[in-house]
């Protein structure tokens, strides 16, 4: 497919430029929701966004996004023109300019207060020229002039129909006389203009250093400061035939005229037409209102019914087959200095005939063509009848095995090609200089699209759906001596990069080393669907997401600014036709890319993406190029934030990346989404940092959610406070309750303590208590065996005063008269002895709690006699007994009795010995 003759492939690069047409990018009415008709574009050199005067108002777009704005009386909008950070606009009765305000939204500010022209009533602005400090608002009659906020009615030589900007140079055009020039606050008549007195104007452009060109409805002039020429070039005879309506310069070489009936045409300095779009071509209707030349050189075309971009910038032209007459493309190559295509409906050649180029069928060549290939001088068409060689003007068949997928040439056999089909593998060889086939191998080889020849002579296959297999064939080329299946590559693509053999799944991409083919991991996970080789060092990558970018091999894939190619799912291919282009084959046509635009990349500055946008709940603010970043405070429930953003490098196909600092850990990958949702954010400050495709300038954002009111520095110190406060309380409560639980604990201890004692005092007070009631028991015993001896002794005593008695009786009264006295006193005396009773009186009281003590309290006058008597009552002794105590008679005891139940005021019934024992 190859072709190293650059001088033989010179004569197709004129035909592919008038075949191919720059990337034609539409707007319908749909995308921009308002009127068909579009009177005037403008593109503002600060924020590169695009300003459009549409039916409805004035539409802005920013890469993005088109958003409406409506005049107060909802007038059409014919003229639109930009300078700073104003959009001027004019309309019936209308003229100001739109400025952002702090929300970012375009407000409109009327100038027709300043004007005190009553002329101007009437008037519709159809152009607005931008000067210095001066802004022009052009009508059908007049010429106004706003400057140094002032509105002044210009004195023209007649009635304006049309006013034009050159560089710094404005030019009017008077009905009926001619073609003036604003100089030095007055009108300068161009010399010879009075020929387009009668004629309409439609644009006056520089065409050289000192020469103006001037385009009426059907005819092209060049001026050169004394007189006008007519050109006689293709544009001017283009135009004669459609109607001139506008025209810009769009750089040094390059100019643009769109016509009312058939679209625009693109043209060199010389006039040559280069582009041709119309309706058929690319453009949404034939009708072309306005044109403007972008800071990228791209045109942007304002027709009766859309909005069309012309992406010149992009050096990548292409073909669509807007007819179906080409079909899907497979495969292409130059062959004798013609390009050849292959496509599903048979292959075409471009031919030229005068000025229109076109693809023709080639005859016999009709059905689905797989793979063109040019090897010593002969092309070689594997189609799904079989394969055929071209011989003159027509196909000559040389195999019958259908579905001839990949022809290669053996390296150590050069007389040999070998080939995969539908259904074998199939050797070729010439015979008397003409190719025919020569045999099939045996085995299941069906589907062979990819092949690559090792150094040792080995055939690397990818058979389709099945996966790659070596294989190595006989010396005679009749049989193989070995196959070795590889595991797990099934749909992977087969390449030769640097001379090695690369694999390509949707997972990994891997080198093929060594006589044991081990896989080493290439490219790293880039998802890269194929490789396509420009040259032994550069190479067109094809991604999975369709998208194209350049690799050379020893540094990193870099996107490239190619538009999304309509590719032949699962027959993706990329033809080098020379050393300068390639051919993309896509589904719709093909598209042509320059090497060098590959290698180099675009030199020009690319433009920054912008975030335009930062909604959430309650809020909506525009981010507009050029104003101060606002200071974006959330509040805590209006943390979820939705940010869209955008580029103005329209012709590319941009994809972004961003970082949300505060968040996410890091970069996001490339992609198309433009809008992010950020989920809920914890309060703080964060930076949006995005990057684009097409730009390594970083844009940022910073932003806060701001704490809920229960929780912002204020709250904080006070939450501070009260925990400190609370910590210091909870402490002293707990000491406290420490305090409280130790005099709990000390309560209870001498508590129990308290009752250990009582109950060792009551221990103790049992064991006195017994101790007592023991010595009571003893001294009571003590006391009865006292009064029991007592008794005895005065018994003792009376029975031996009776026997002494007896005695003296028996011996006289005067024998013994004075020793007897003696011993009755003796005797007398131990029956009344004091000291006995003294004794008596002291153990009676410890046994019986004083007795005496409380019997007097309760008695005072009892005697000592009462007090005798009431002892041995309350000793339960009988009046006998008492009386023997007493040494008395027992009536004298009874008489005692008496007398003491007197004193103590007993009752009759009341039983004197139980009322002393109770006492």
């Amino acid at each position: 497919m190859l072709v190293n003759n650059f001088a033989k492939a010179q004569t197709y690069t004129d035909q592919l430029q008038k075949l191919c047409l720059p990337e034609v990018r539409s707007f319908t009415i749909q995308d921009y929701q308002a009127q068909r008709q579009n009177w005037s574009i403008s593109q503002n050199k600060n924020t590169r966004f695009i300003y459009v005067g549409n039916s409805k108002g004035l539409l802005e777009y920013d890469g993005q996004t088109w958003k409406n704005f409506i005049l107060p009386h909802r007038q059409i909008i014919r003229s639109v023109a930009t300078a700073g950070d104003r959009i001027y606009t004019g309309a019936l009765q209308e003229f100001g300019y739109w400025q952002a305000n702090s929300k970012g939204v375009l407000t409109y500010h009327s100038l027709n207060s300043l004007n005190k022209d009553p002329r101007f009533k009437q008037e519709e602005i159809w152009n607005i020229i931008t000067l210095g400090e001066s802004v022009y608002f052009h009508s059908f009659a007049y010429l106004f002039r706003y400057q140094h906020n002032q509105i002044t009615t210009l004195p023209t030589p007649g009635n304006v129909f049309f006013a034009y900007q050159v560089d710094n140079r404005l030019f009017v055009q008077i009905m009926d006389k001619g073609i003036y020039e604003w100089v030095d606050e007055q009108f300068v008549y161009l010399p010879g203009s009075d020929r387009l007195a009668h004629e309409r104007v439609r644009c006056v452009l520089r065409s050289g250093p000192n020469q103006l060109q001037i385009g009426t409805d059907r005819m092209l002039f060049t001026f050169d400061g004394k007189g006008f020429t007519v050109l006689n070039t293709p544009a001017s005879r283009f135009l004669a035939d459609n109607q001139l309506n506008k025209a810009i310069r769009v750089d040094e070489r390059t100019y643009a005229y769109g016509s009312v009936q058939n679209g625009m045409i693109i043209t060199d300095e010389w006039g040559r037409i280069r582009y041709h779009l119309n309706q058929k071509s690319g453009l949404q209707n034939n009708t072309v209102l306005a044109l403007h030349a972008d800071a990228d050189k791209n045109v942007w075309v304002g027709t009766d019914n859309g909005i069309d971009a012309v992406l010149l910038s992009s050096p990548v032209r292409h073909f669509r087959d807007k007819d179906g007459v080409l079909g899907s493309v497979y495969d292409a190559t130059l062959y004798q200095g013609k390009l050849y295509v292959g496509t599903n409906h048979g292959v075409f050649q471009v031919n030229e005939t005068g000025e229109k180029t076109s693809l023709q069928l080639v005859p016999g060549s009709q059905g689905q063509v797989w793979d063109l290939e040019v090897i010593d001088g002969t092309l070689f068409c594997g189609h799904n009848e079989g394969t055929f060689v071209l011989e003159g003007s027509g196909f000559r068949q040389i195999s019958k095995l259908t579905g001839g997928l990949v022809l290669h040439k053996l390296q150590k056999h050069p007389d040999i090609l070998i080939q995969g089909t539908y259904t074998d593998l199939a050797l070729y060889k010439q015979v008397n200089g003409r190719w025919q086939l020569s045999h099939s191998l045996a085995g299941d080889f069906s589907l062979t699209d990819q092949i690559i020849e090792q150094s040792t002579g080995t055939l690397l296959l990818r058979r389709k759906y099945r996966g790659i297999t070596q294989i190595r064939l006989a010396d005679d080329l009749r049989t193989i001596q070995h196959t070795t299946p590889l595991n797990g590559l099934q749909g992977a693509n087969l390449i030769r990069v640097q001379e090695k053999p690369l694999v390509c799944t949707d997972q990994q991409s891997y080198f093929l080393e060594g006589t044991t083919l081990k896989a080493i991991p290439a490219l790293g996970k880039q998802g890269v669907r194929n490789i396509f080789p420009i040259n032994s060092q550069d190479y067109l990558v094809l991604r999975i997401n369709g998208t194209l970018a350049y690799w050379r091999g020893n540094q990193s894939i870099r996107p490239l600014n190619i538009k999304h190619v309509q590719w032949v799912e699962g027959y993706e291919n990329v033809v080098r036709l020379d050393e300068q282009t390639l051919l993309v084959c896509g589904d719709d046509g093909f598209s042509v890319v320059p090497v060098s635009y590959l290698r180099q990349g675009t030199t020009e500055t690319q433009a920054h993406p912008l975030i335009r946008q930062i909604s959430t709940e309650n809020f909506d603010q525009t981010l507009y190029p050029g104003q101060p970043q606002p200071e974006l405070q959330f509040r805590y429930w209006q943390n979820n934030l939705t940010i869209d953003f955008t580029s103005t490098q329209y012709e590319a196909d941009v994809t972004y990346e961003y970082w949300l600092e505060g968040k996410m850990p890091g970069w996001t990958t490339l992609s198309k989404t433009h809008t992010l949702t950020t989920g809920p954010l914890d309060p703080g400050t964060y930076v949006l940092h995005l990057r684009s495709s097409v730009s390594s300038e970083e844009t940022t954002l910073s932003f806060e959610i701001r704490p809920p009111w229960y929780w912002n520095r204020w709250s904080q110190f006070l939450y501070l406070v009260v925990l400190v406060v609370s910590i210091w309380l909870a402490y002293q409560f707990y000491r406290r309750r420490i305090r409280m639980h130790q005099s709990r604990i000390q309560r209870k201890m001498q508590l129990q303590l308290e009752e250990e004692q009582l109950r060792n005092a009551q221990v103790l007070a049992e064991l006195r208590n017994e101790q007592l009631r023991k010595d009571v028991e003893r001294k009571s015993e003590e006391l009865a065996n006292s009064a029991m001896n007592l008794l005895q002794k005065n018994e003792l005593l009376e029975t031996i005063k009776g026997e002494l008695e007896k005695l003296r009786k028996e011996i006289g009264p005067e024998t013994a008269a004075t020793q007897y006295r003696s011993l009755v006193q003796l005797i007398n005396r131990n029956l009344a002895d004091e000291h006995s009773w003294d004794i008596f009186e002291s153990n009676f009281n410890d046994v019986h709690d004083y007795f005496f003590k409380k019997l007097l309290e309760s008695f005072p006058n009892l005697t000592p006699g009462d007090l005798k008597l009431a002892a041995y009552l309350r000793m339960n002794l009988s009046s006998k007994e008492i009386a023997q105590l007493l040494n008395i008679t027992v009536r004298s005891v009874e008489l005692k009795r008496y007398r003491l139940r007197t004193k103590l005021n007993l009752q009759t019934e009341q039983n004197l010995n139980e009322f002393l024992i109770k006492l």
